[in-house]
């Protein structure tokens, strides 16, 4: 009983600087003893921790919640609040970022993803897994402690430059970071046209992925599922080392690898999936940075997908 009064403590010290209501310790306590939250538990906690003027009550908050479209329209005041839908709830009440495929389709699954990703919510889990009261407290508490940092970052002072060199080139690292530059959307004579450009990366010369890829794999495999009518263009590419019939070689390793996987793991039918090799005879779409120059040539050991529909 001490923990869970632990946790209830700390999270209201979280929820003190933005609360104006009157909710206290002792009612995130009550909360600890709810094996299942309901949705205007959930839209109440969480709309009286971010809203400036929070809404009176209760039913007030749930109300406000689907009118904005934190909530889904169906979703009864009374019913268990599942982790896809506290997902959702949250990204849009914190007003948090996502990822590409939350950008692409802003519902409970992906949100879901976005904040299992993040580290918000840990531990086991599956989207429609029922949440207990002291789980809601701990990932509102991460969501806080993720805002206020934040926050506290913009406010702080910019450090000093520090004008020491390193005493090395060191390796470029290659990011898979994600924002609105990595995907272009045309409407075309041909349909609409997808182009991804967060691209998967190998280890030099091979077709084993580097660490983070994955992620972006399966991204592109659940957008293929909720896309039945669309295919996809696998632009396979290497880095300028070697022969060309090497190259081309590991080009053809690393499509099959990505087309496999679509059809192994998504069931992705063939006739979806065209393949195209590079190897070094060209960059990649993203290969030129504003100023013309080329960007690291190690990053060009890729595979880019190109959506049609």
């Amino acid at each position: 009983m001490k923990g869970r009064f632990c946790l209830a403590a700390g999270v209201f010290l979280i929820l003190s600087a933005s609360f104006v209501h009157a909710q206290t310790a002792a009612e995130m306590e009550g909360l600890l003893d709810t094996e299942e939250i309901t949705h205007i538990q959930a839209a109440w906690f969480t709309l009286a921790s971010v809203l400036e003027t929070p809404p009176p009550d209760q039913a007030a908050a749930f109300a406000l919640a689907q009118e904005r479209g934190w909530l889904p329209a169906n979703a009864e005041p009374g019913g268990p609040v599942k982790l896809r839908n506290l997902s959702l709830l949250l990204m849009k009440a914190f007003d948090l970022e996502g990822g590409l495929m939350y950008r692409l389709f802003p519902g409970p699954r992906y949100a879901f993803r976005e904040m299992k990703a993040r580290g918000f919510i840990e531990g086991r889990s599956w989207p429609g897994f029922a949440v207990s009261g002291e789980r809601f407290l701990q990932i509102l508490g991460n969501v806080l402690s993720h805002t206020g940092d934040e926050r506290h970052a913009a406010e702080a002072p910019p450090a000093l430059a520090v004008a020491e060199e390193p005493p090395f080139a060191p390796e470029p690292v290659i990011k898979f970071e994600e924002s609105e530059v990595n995907i272009v959307i045309e409407d075309t004579e041909q349909g609409r046209t997808v182009r991804l450009l967060n691209a998967v990366y190998f280890q030099a010369d091979s077709a084993v992925l580097v660490e983070g890829s994955l992620v972006v794999l399966d991204e592109l495999g659940a957008l293929l599922l909720s896309r039945p009518a669309a295919a996809v263009v696998l632009r396979a590419y290497t880095a300028p080392y070697g022969t060309r019939e090497g190259r081309l070689e590991v080009s053809r390793n690393r499509a099959g690898f990505c087309r496999d996987y679509l059809q192994r793991t998504y069931r992705i039918e063939t006739e979806r999936i065209q393949v195209e090799l590079y190897g070094a005879d060209q960059v990649p779409e993203w290969g030129r940075g504003p100023d013309g120059n080329f960007v690291s040539e190690e990053s060009f050991r890729c595979v880019e997908f190109i959506l049609h529909e």
